[in-house]
């Protein structure tokens, strides 16, 4: 019991752990949605459970008691011996052995249709307050009974096939045993076998006739342990192992036609290739030395999702993000700023072209006097220990706000070291969130509920800005932060933004362009390209489409 539970344990964490190192298109795929990737945690460990609890050890108790009884056969009487045990126990074994195929193939398919059922049970319990808000209860129970109904509807599909390889592989035996009889029968008349030789001989064939029949009888637990474990080695095969050995394990694709005319030229156009040694000697030096020197580049950077590769969300991007500095983002939706935030953390890689990395301390270059690396070549979460992103939709789990807070210094599921109630409150102050704290009765330990529900929208951001910036980025990301506040706890959110961005190198998305009027420069994007490129009153002088957005929104009188 203790040895089941200690390896269920493990390959729990197994699951989870290589679930969280795969690539980010892994979890694009509609099959590997967040309920069939929890149903997939919770039901293959339990395959194996069951297996491993009882049937396991029975098993290997059949496969000896088959083997030794074929070996007394064949000692007490080698001519039935070996013609039964040669004969007739490769036909049970091969019946046995097909069943077993077809089950793990029916079991394969069962697991699917069961992840897909799931899915909509925690889909449904995630967005509880949509479907009570829509009365939707009995809508979702109809959607989850259907799918439940194709889990039956496929197993009965497959209850034929099922049910003749089952019968095949029991009536193998009582064959044996006819075939047994009838032979031993005639080596008696014979008088080449005594009656005691050919019982011994018959019953031990029949014994191990019986044993594998036992095993069979246990194909389903086998069939469904073998998809659990089909399931494991494909996400250990499909981790990526850039986390292991410190650089990717994909290659470059070629420079494709197309790209954007460059509209500024603030930015290094070095066309050396750094090598993966010279970046590995650099990774300390870009993840744990502090400070505001970090500048990030993109050399024709190119970019299509892994799911869509036909369509382009970025055509050749060359900027420069300059350290201590905010550059901004603007543009119609779908025009690929988020996407230049995903290719910023390493969500995914460009389809062609480098994102850089550069350092300016000059005792921190590498013995060829090289101060940039392909982010690509970095390890990831060393890459992103020296930044923060805050999100549109905050995301706050299940715990206090002190463990939500904290939750910005985790690396590798262990802390690098214990905040400091100083530290968190300075945090807090920076995020414009610590007079709501302290106001509060239980205050920093004051529970945030699922999901964090218990507090504001308003709340809610701040205290994931306060999250971001006591981890001390040295690149802040923000992607459109303020878009979804009402005005009061927009106003709060900008406040905090612009104390968190201050000498800080700082990329932000917005929709709303008065949360980005102050920043240093502005990127203006139309079809995944850079058209314009400047402050906020220099690409007002020129009248272009930054202006067309600012005179829609009515921020600017003048204009």
């Amino acid at each position: 019991m203790i040895f089941t539970q200690t390896v269920i344990q493990f390959y729990r964490r197994d699951i989870l752990d290589n679930t969280l190192r795969q690539e980010m298109a892994f979890f694009d795929k509609p099959e590997n949605s967040t309920a069939a990737l929890v149903a997939r945690l919770v039901s293959e460990p339990l395959s194996l459970q069951e297996l491993l609890s009882f049937n396991v050890a029975l098993i290997i108790i059949c496969i000896v008691n088959v083997l030794c009884s074929c070996i007394v056969a064949i000692v007490s009487g080698w001519k039935l011996g070996l013609a039964l045990s040669f004969g007739a126990m490769p036909v049970l074994v091969g019946a046995g052995y097909l069943r077993i195929r077809l089950e793990v193939r029916f079991e394969q398919d069962t697991a699917e249709t069961f992840s897909a059922s799931s899915a909509v049970a925690v889909e449904a319990v995630m967005s509880i307050r949509t479907i009570f808000s829509l009365a939707l209860e009995e809508t979702v129970v109809e959607r989850y009974s259907q799918s439940l109904r194709r889990v039956v509807y496929d197993s009965t599909g497959n209850l034929g096939v099922k049910m003749f390889f089952y019968a095949l592989s029991q009536s193998v035996p009582l064959l044996i045993m006819g075939l047994g009889f009838w032979y031993g029968g005639k080596l008696v008349s014979a008088s080449e076998y005594t009656l005691s030789q050919f019982y011994i001989v018959y019953l031990a064939i029949i014994f191990s006739g019986q044993a594998a029949a036992t095993v069979f009888q246990h194909t389903t637990s086998i069939s469904k342990a073998s998809t659990a474990i089909n399931y494991i080695l494909r996400l250990r095969q499909m981790r990526v192992l850039v986390d292991d050995d410190g650089g990717s394990t994909n290659d470059d694709a070629e420079q494709e036609d197309g790209h954007c005319h460059d509209t500024h030229d603030d930015h290094d156009q070095d066309a050396a290739i750094v090598q993966l040694q010279d970046s590995q000697s650099g990774i300390e030096s870009v993840s744990h030395e502090k400070g505001q020197d970090l500048e990030v580049v993109f050399d024709g950077v190119r970019f299509a999702y892994p799911l869509r590769p036909q369509q382009i969300v970025l055509g050749g991007i060359d900027m420069s993000i300059k350290p201590g500095k905010m550059t901004a983002l603007v543009g119609a939706s779908g025009c690929g700023k988020s996407t230049i935030i995903g290719l910023l953390e390493r969500f995914y890689d460009p389809s062609s072209g480098t994102v850089w990395v550069k350092n300016h301390h000059h005792h921190l270059q590498n013995h060829q006097g090289r101060h940039r690396y392909d982010a690509k070549t970095i390890h990831r979460r060393r890459y992103r220990r020296d930044m923060a992103l805050v999100q549109q939709e905050p995301v706050l789990y299940q715990g206090s706000i002190l463990d939500n807070i904290s939750l910005g210094i985790e690396h590798n599921g262990t802390r690098s070291s214990e905040p400091s109630e100083a530290q968190i409150v300075a945090a807090c102050q920076s995020a414009n969130i610590w007079d709501f704290i302290a106001s509060l009765p239980e205050g920093l330990h004051t529970s945030c509920g699922s999901q964090g529900f218990s507090l504001s929208g308003g709340q809610r951001q701040r205290i994931a800005i306060a999250r971001a910036l006591i981890r001390k980025p040295r690149l802040l990301l923000l992607d459109e932060a303020t878009s979804a506040l009402d005005t009061t706890s927009e106003r709060a959110v900008k406040a905090a933004l612009d104390q968190a961005a201050e000498g800080r190198t700082t990329v932000a998305v917005a929709h709303r362009l008065s949360t980005i009027r102050n920043a240093h420069v502005i990127l203006v994007f139309v079809r995944g390209c850079i058209v314009e490129a400047g402050s906020h009153d220099e690409l007002l002088r020129r009248k272009g489409v930054y202006y067309e957005m600012v005179v829609a929104q009515s921020l600017d009188r003048e204009a």
